[in-house]
């Protein structure tokens, strides 16, 4: 049993883990914990980003329902995508390899629509759904080294996710205070990173220069350090 995560031995003392906990008391699903097992496999075999991302799009239906019905699944996905940001190292190029489960959850939370203008694509033809993208709002990769998790993350369409990678930094700055005056982005999902140790201050610089938090919640984060 602790092989699989059921219990964990400390001493002469048995204890049950937080999942078998859930299980015992209804709020896990198997199917929950086959979708994280497989994101774990995929990621120990060091298979590529897209190949995972495609994998999880396949069985979208199922990530759909877990997300309704099983009430501890998007916190234990985000928990394991907490453990897994940064830790990628399967190449001498590419050290960071994104989470493809948690890109596709972000998705099925943003409805497949665009969080900045809320305007429709085209039909994905591996989801059926309107086409959008997962953005690192703190990128992921060697120079920045943002976190992938689902508080780093924001849907947009292409048209807005090329905006903020090609348009000028006041053209990027106005479409990050959009998102913050209609709140698809807010402090809180700062706070959260760094009360998960993935906060670095250069951090807080990027974030204020790009108009996703204020001078003085630039201050508050910097407190926390």
């Amino acid at each position: 049993m602790a092989s699989v995560g059921l219990i964990t031995v400390n001493g002469n003392m048995v204890e049950l883990t937080i999942l078998s906990r859930s299980l015992t008391s209804g709020t896990t699903s198997i199917d929950s914990i086959e979708i994280e097992q497989l994101s774990n496999e995929i990621k120990e075999r060091g298979l590529s980003e897209k190949f995972e991302e495609r994998f999880f799009e396949n069985r979208l239906e199922k990530i759909e329902r877990m997300m309704a019905q099983d009430n501890t699944f998007l916190g234990r996905m985000n928990h394991n995508a907490y453990h897994r940001s940064g830790r990628s190292a399967v190449s001498h190029h590419r050290k960071y390899i994104r989470n493809g489960l948690i890109s596709v959850i972000s998705k099925v939370n943003s409805n497949f629509m665009c969080r900045h203008c809320h305007n429709p694509t085209f039909i994905d033809k591996n989801t059926g759904k309107n086409y959008v993208l997962s953005h690192h709002m703190l990128e992921y990769n060697e120079t920045e080294d943002g976190p992938d998790v689902l508080e780093n993350l924001i849907v947009l369409c292409p048209t807005c996710h090329d905006r903020i990678h090609h348009g000028t930094s006041q053209a990027v700055f106005e479409l990050h205070t959009k998102l913050r005056r209609t709140n698809e982005i807010n402090f809180e999902q700062f706070r959260i990173i760094q009360q998960n140790h993935l906060l670095k201050r250069h951090h807080i610089s990027l974030l204020k220069k790009r108009g996703i938090i204020t001078q003085q919640e630039a201050e508050r984060l910097n407190s926390l350090f």
